[in-house]
């Protein structure tokens, strides 16, 4: 049917960015959740800063890569 064909094509457009975020998360949790002096993200030098609060929000798509919303700043 129709419906599956629309599930799986949205399930194959999706594994990739679901994958690096699944592994952006992991990488980047004790950034987020640590109170440690040199840890925690409001230490991050500005360039990293800026690209894990862009995976946080879902705007990256891969190391390299963003979606559509990285225009709206």
């Amino acid at each position: 049917s129709e419906v599956l064909q629309g599930l799986r094509l949205y399930r194959t457009l999706r594994r990739d960015p679901i994958r690096f975020y699944q592994w952006a998360s992991k990488l980047m949790t004790p950034f987020f959740q640590s109170s440690l002096p040199g840890l925690a993200l409001r230490h991050a030098i500005a360039p990293t800063r800026r690209e894990m609060l862009r995976s946080l929000a879902g705007i990256k798509t891969g190391v390299f890569s963003s979606s559509p919303l990285q225009e709206w700043r």
